[in-house]
């Protein structure tokens, strides 16, 4: 669902040509639904080069296989620490999961950094 790759590919030569002219270049990637429904892209082999990944928490779901369930179990802690533990070998890499009216979760390196709710209105 992700030509990973080609991508990975392009992604190694940003990095290279960043280094060579000593910048920096920030890189955010936005997997979306897998069409295939299979949700194993090969994402855990590019992350190295990306320093944010923002998905929402049906993408967390799939793309880390949490058990199906209730959809209210996915804002629960056990949920968040499951997708923590999924990306902590990322070191680099900040996740930042969106989960609609529920607000948003960062994590880095296998913990949850922050935990935004939404504001009541």
């Amino acid at each position: 669902f992700w030509m990973v790759e080609e991508l990975a590919g392009k992604l190694a030569e940003i990095r290279e040509v960043q280094s060579k002219r000593n910048e920096k270049t920030t890189i955010s990637l936005v997997p979306q639904h897998d069409a295939t429904d299979e949700w194993d892209g090969g994402l855990l082999n590019i992350l190295q080069f990306i320093d944010f990944l923002i998905l929402s928490d049906e993408e967390a779901r799939n793309i880390t296989k949490y058990p199906s369930g209730e959809k209210d179990d996915r804002n629960n802690a056990d949920f968040l620490q499951h997708v923590a533990k999924f990306f902590r070998h990322n070191s680099q890499t900040y996740i930042i999961m969106t989960r609609g009216s529920k607000g948003a979760v960062a994590f880095c390196e296998g913990e949850v950094i922050h935990d935004q709710k939404t504001s009541p209105e």
